[in-house]
C-alpha cells in the first residue's frame, strides 16, 4: 500500500538530481568542468535521467546507478570481441543486457552507449589534466579498484583501435578528446595556491604560488597498495565463470580522488581569487 504522506514525484526528482551530481562530481577518476553536462546537452541529460529513474520507479537508488556503471564498464571489456568482430550495435546491446541483470536500472542500449562513451571521454580528460598539473602523476598509483580502473581499461582499448569512433558508432560522440579539446583543457589546467592573507580565514589565491593547494589526502601520499588493474581484470574474467554472475558485483566504495579538488580557472572560477570559510565572495568583510 502506498504511503499517502510520501511525495513520490518529489522523491524521483531528487534521485535524478542526486544521480546527475554523482556522475558529474562524485565518480573518482573522471573530470567534468563546472559548466559541462553529462552527454553534451541538458536535453540529452534529462532523457538519460528519466530512463534511469522513471516516474514509477520507487526502489532505485543513486548507488544503483554507480553499480550499473561499474558493471557496464566491466561488460565492455568482457564483450569487446563483439565490437571488433560484429560492430557497435550488437556490442552495446550485449553490454546493456549484461549490465542490467538483476538490476533496478533499465535503459536503452542507445543511452548506455551515450553514458559510457561520455564517461570514457571524462576519464581521458582526467588523465590529460592530471598529467599536465602533476609531472609525477602515475596512473597505476592513482587508480583505485572501482569505476576509474574499469574505465581506464576500456580507455586503453579504445586508444588502441584504428578508428576510435567504432566504439560509439557515432561520429558525433567521440570517446576521446579532440586536439582542440586537449588544448582548451590543458590551458585551464593550472595549480593555485595562497599568495596573500586577506583576513583570519580568507586567502587570495593565484597560480604560481610557492605553496600550491592539495587535498589533505596528499599528506599521506604513497605508492598504491592495491593492484586496481588486476582487480578489474579478475572481475572481467569471472564474468565467464558459471559460478560467478554480474549481479553479485557492486562498485567498491573508494575515497575521493586525492587530486581532483585542485581548482582551475574553468572548473572553479569562484576559487580563482579567494579562499574562505564558506562565505560567498560577494559578501562584504
Amino acid at each position: 500500500m502506498d504511503d499517502p504522506f510520501r511525495d513520490y514525484n518529489r522523491n524521483t526528482l531528487s534521485l535524478r538530481l542526486e544521480a546527475e551530481d554523482r556522475i558529474r562530481s562524485k565518480l573518482r577518476g573522471f573530470y567534468f568542468a563546472t559548466g559541462d553536462t553529462i552527454l553534451g546537452s541538458k536535453h540529452d541529460d534529462n532523457a538519460l535521467l528519466q530512463e534511469l529513474y522513471p516516474d514509477h520507479a520507487r526502489d532505485t537508488t543513486a548507488s544503483d546507478v554507480t553499480d550499473y556503471i561499474f558493471r557496464v564498464l566491466l561488460a565492455c571489456s568482457e564483450k569487446w570481441h563483439i565490437l571488433i568482430d560484429v560492430g557497435p550495435l550488437s556490442f552495446w546491446k550485449a553490454v546493456t543486457t549484461l549490465g542490467e541483470m538483476k538490476s533496478n536500472i533499465r535503459i536503452r542500449p542507445l543511452n548506455t552507449r551515450n553514458l559510457i562513451t561520455s564517461l570514457i571521454k571524462a576519464r581521458h580528460r582526467y588523465v590529460l589534466r592530471q598529467t599536465a598539473i602533476y609531472p609525477d602523476f602515475n596512473i597505476e598509483d592513482d587508480m583505485r579498484p572501482g569505476n576509474d580502473a574499469a574505465a581506464q581499461t576500456v580507455l586503453e582499448r579504445v586508444l588502441a583501435l584504428n578508428d576510435v569512433i567504432r566504439f560509439s558508432g557515432d561520429v558525433f560522440r567521440s570517446p576521446i578528446c579532440s586536439e582542440a579539446e586537449k588544448r582548451d583543457l590543458l590551458k585551464h589546467a593550472i595549480k593555485y595556491g595562497p599568495v596573500r592573507q586577506i583576513s583570519s580565514k580568507r586567502f587570495q589565491l593565484a597560480p604560481g604560488a610557492p605553496q600550491n593547494l592539495h587535498p589533505i589526502s596528499d599528506l599521506s601520499r604513497g605508492p598504491a597498495t592495491l593492484n586496481a588493474r588486476g582487480f578489474v581484470e579478475k572481475l572481467v574474467v569471472s564474468l565467464k565463470s558459471p559460478t560467478k554472475s554480474i549481479e553479485d558485483i557492486t562498485a567498491p566504495k573508494t575515497i575521493p580522488s586525492k587530486r581532483t579538488s585542485t581548482p582551475s580557472r574553468r572548473h572553479g572560477s569562484d576559487l580563482s581569487h579567494t579562499a574562505s570559510n564558506g562565505k560567498p565572495r560577494s559578501e562584504k568583510q
